[in-house]
């Protein structure tokens, strides 16, 4: 952080390596789909997240005030790509498949290996 603010010439490598070392390590926060959504496992994994959201959001503060250098802006940009596979449910976690009718939720099914392959009754 001291290194964006003071525009040190290690900031910007810095800054990369703070960004890809926090998205190699968003896998320890992704929950199973068979947790109860009401049980102490899913609020203390948020809020185990919350300081590293808090960081982060300090960082991109600390980059519009002090650095107008455009290849900050991809480095977050890249940042923000790599959340991406953390919007769909994988293999482990279970899988999400759409109703298909309008206004309808998603419904989760237990992951593939375990013999579910469609929703008839959808």
């Amino acid at each position: 952080m001291d290194a964006v603010q003071n525009s040190k010439p290690h900031a910007f490598a810095a800054t990369q390596e703070y960004l890809e070392t926090l998205t190699d390590q968003l896998e320890a926060f992704r929950i199973n789909v068979e947790t109860d959504p009401l049980s102490d496992e899913i609020s203390s994994n948020y809020a185990s997240f919350l300081p590293y959201r808090d960081e982060v959001i300090t960082l991109v503060r600390a980059i519009a005030r002090a650095e107008p250098e455009t290849r900050y802006g991809d480095a977050l940009h890249a940042f923000l790509e790599r959340f991406i596979p953390y919007f769909h449910a994988t293999p482990e976690s279970g899988r999400l498949k759409w109703s298909g009718k309008f206004r309808q939720r998603a419904k989760m099914y237990p992951a593939l290996t375990t013999g579910y392959r469609n929703d008839d009754e959808t």
